[in-house]
């Protein structure tokens, strides 16, 4: 497969075995200090994996710990999405909501900032690349997140519970792009 620029970028600082194993489909997540970046390399078209990502109000279904989202607001490319996570943290369920400020640049960006919720900070980004020249598929799905729950000396903890969110979260919109684009 020829690869895009855009594609080349985007995978550039990744390890050899990161690089690997995203080209055998598996998802791959990166952590730095509150700093989180996941890839997945989807055998779609940009427009089926944009259409999931930007699916707001469907997340319950598909993703494994969204238990309610809906658009609070909707100017456009501009959406107000309030989203409601539960998740088992050892012996204890653990509710969280947020709201976050979706702008979308369709088909191949949408950027999400928290406006109010249970965390101190939260914002990252959704990018759609193309990864050949000579088709329209696969698409390279990159998620990007800056978060801090403010937890002091639980935030490694914090660090590790959205890295593995991170990575479910990119297998499941995965899942979602081929249930939709395969018959």
């Amino acid at each position: 497969m020829a690869q895009t620029d855009a594609f080349q970028q985007a995978t550039q600082s990744l390890a050899d075995r990161d690089r690997s194993d995203l080209t055998r489909g598996r998802c791959v997540v990166i952590q730095a200090s509150g700093h989180h970046q996941g890839l997945i390399l989807i055998d779609a078209a940009r427009d089926a994996v944009w259409q999931v990502i930007t699916d707001y109000e469907s997340f319950p279904s598909f993703l494994p710990t969204v238990v309610d989202a809906q658009v609070i607001e909707d100017e456009g490319d501009r959406k107000l999405v309030e989203q409601v996570d539960e998740r088992q943290v050892l012996f204890t369920k653990v509710t969280s909501r947020i709201q976050t400020e979706n702008v979308e640049t369709p088909p191949h960006k949408v950027t999400f900032e928290l406006t109010q919720g249970d965390l101190n900070r939260f914002r990252g980004s959704w990018r759609t690349v193309l990864a050949s020249t000579e088709s329209a598929q696969p698409t390279l799905l990159l998620q990007t997140v800056d978060a801090e729950a403010g937890a002091g000396p639980l935030e490694m903890a914090f660090d590790q519970l959205l890295k593995r969110s991170i990575r479910e979260n990119l297998q499941a919109i995965a899942q979602e792009v081929y249930r939709r684009d395969r018959p």
